[in-house]
Parts: C-alpha cells; sequence; structure tokens
C-alpha cells in the first residue's frame, strides 16, 4: 500500500527496518554496508575481561548484558567503565579519555575472537564458494 498516489515511473523503496546485520544475513540474505543499527550482545564481565586489572571474582550477574552498537556505545557500559575505570585527581576530560580508550581496547577484543576477519566475511559474502569451513560470515 503506497502512502502516496504513484506514477509509474515512480521508485518503489522497501524499509527492512531497524535491525543488526545478523538480523539481514540470516532472513534477507545480505548485510548492509552501512548500518547504524548493528550491535553485538556481550556481558560486563566478558568486556571487562579485556582490560588489565580485572578482577574476575567481581560479580556482575545482576548487571546483565550490553549492547555494544556500531553508532555509540550502551549509556549503561559508558557508567560502569567510568565507575570502575576512574582514577583518583582525574578531571571528567581525562576520565571520558580512559573509558573511550577502554571500548577501543574491548572492540578489539572482541573482535579478535571471530574465526574471521571482516575482509574475510566480505569475501565469502560475495562469493560464498571461498569459504574454507562450514562456518560461513558472521
Amino acid at each position: 500500500v503506497a502512502l502516496r498516489y504513484m506514477q509509474p515511473e515512480d521508485a518503489v523503496t522497501y524499509s527492512y527496518g531497524e535491525h543488526p546485520n545478523e538480523h539481514f544475513l540470516l532472513y534477507y540474505g545480505f548485510v548492509p554496508a552501512e548500518n547504524p543499527y548493528d550491535f553485538v550482545n556481550v556481558t560486563f564481565s566478558k568486556v571487562l575481561s579485556f582490560l588489565p586489572g580485572y578482577d574476575e571474582t567481581l560479580d556482575l550477574k545482576e548487571f546483565g548484558g550490553v549492547l555494544l552498537r556500531a553508532n555509540a556505545p550502551d549509556v549503561s557500559l559508558l557508567q560502569v567503565l567510568h565507575a570502575v575505570l576512574r582514577e583518583a585527581g582525574d578531571d571528567d576530560a581525562a576520565a571520558q579519555a580512559r573509558v573511550l580508550k577502554a571500548i577501543a581496547q574491548v572492540c578489539r577484543g572482541l573482535e579478535q575472537e571471530y574465526p574471521t576477519t571482516a575482509e574475510e566475511d566480505e569475501t565469502i559474502l560475495q562469493d560464498p564458494s571461498k569459504s574454507g569451513s562450514s562456518a560461513g560470515a558472521v
């Protein structure tokens, strides 16, 4: 159903909605090149495990998980990292810089856990026969 009167030469467009890349790959067979709605769901414990000096005895189960979005970190993640990483004498700018550096470190750590690189995934998406195993793109 069109929202307005359509001419025969008018372009018809379709919105697939606001979904992560995994949804697009699974249900539509493609992954958008740019997707601000993409995310990875990880636990706070997993996030903190990539940071030096993480105390594994901390019980963070009550915090559940956090969404690492493509376009911005989750607010709850920023709050936890700010509290955990703030050092005595830090002003707001120093604390914020420390948090952003930690988020970059966490993202690199999570990325290294995937069996293929982003470039390899792109190659597999272009030509599935180039997949060396049945793992496929993530």
